[in-house]
């Protein structure tokens, strides 16, 4: 088990989830919502769950992703025209979500265009999620409709060689640079991050996961646990600007 582990019903966790304030507040952060900046992996039952409620969802769209959607009669990616130059998923995010494909499915993405996710929308200058935003506004749970790809974000759970499972931040110097994982604001991720804890391990998990870092033995936690994120100051946060080269648009 590494240092920065713990044991919580023999799930090894990052204890970063515990210590690491995590906030996601689209207009607070001013991050344009840069983890929705291409589209996430989907199974085919979330795909089944999506096509019966897309006509409303597609209607949060602007004129561009909605042409989009009616052109094509769906919202998943050609892989192979979308990524020319391999699978762009990072490797950690993608572990965690092929444990839920059936046997012999092989992995779909939903596609994007140069500035993000097909499901991206604009509104009052703020760019949301139009499943998201669908969910809330017609009291849909968001684990019945929204893809658990997204709703994992920022955490990743998966088994290890050992056959144990693991419950971790995802790290990769893309996420590093996001505003939530640069700034230090709200709760731990522990409890802004019920709703991902729930549906990746259960809501049993979540409370032993809360009852462990709340028993007093936050400061030895803080103690020793290195920060995470630790970004250069110099660098403001942002999306590096590699992705919004011409490499990063939508084919379709």
């Amino acid at each position: 088990m590494g240092r920065g582990d713990i044991i919580i019903d023999e799930v090894k966790v990052d204890r970063h989830i515990i210590v690491k304030p995590y906030e996601c507040d689209v207009k607070k952060l001013n991050c344009a919502s840069l983890c929705c900046m291409r589209g996430c992996i989907v199974t085919s039952k979330e795909v089944e769950r999506l096509n019966k409620h897309l006509p409303e969802i597609a209607n949060y769209l602007g004129p561009e992703r909605r042409g989009i959607i009616e052109k094509n009669g769906m919202f998943l990616a050609d892989c192979e025209k979308q990524c020319p130059g391999g699978c762009e998923i990072h490797p950690e995010e993608k572990k965690a979500v092929i444990q839920f494909l059936e046997k012999n499915e092989r992995p779909k993405c939903i596609s994007y265009i140069e500035d993000g996710c097909i499901f991206l929308y604009n509104k009052e200058g703020i760019s949301l999620c139009a499943i998201h935003s669908y969910a809330l506004d017609n009291g849909i749970d968001l684990s019945e409709i929204k893809p658990l790809d997204c709703i994992q974000y920022p955490l990743y759970c998966y088994d290890t060689n050992k056959g144990q499972k693991k419950l971790a931040v995802q790290k990769n110097s893309l996420i590093s640079k996001f505003p939530c994982m640069n700034i230090d604001c709200g709760d731990a991720m522990y409890k802004n991050l019920t709703h991902a804890t729930n549906n990746l391990l259960g809501e049993e998990f979540s409370e032993k996961l809360a009852r462990y870092a709340e028993s007093g033995q936050m400061e030895l936690f803080v103690r020793s646990v290195k920060p995470f994120p630790s970004p250069d100051p110099s660098i403001p946060p942002q999306l590096p600007s590699c992705l919004n080269i011409q490499d990063h648009q939508n084919p379709m």
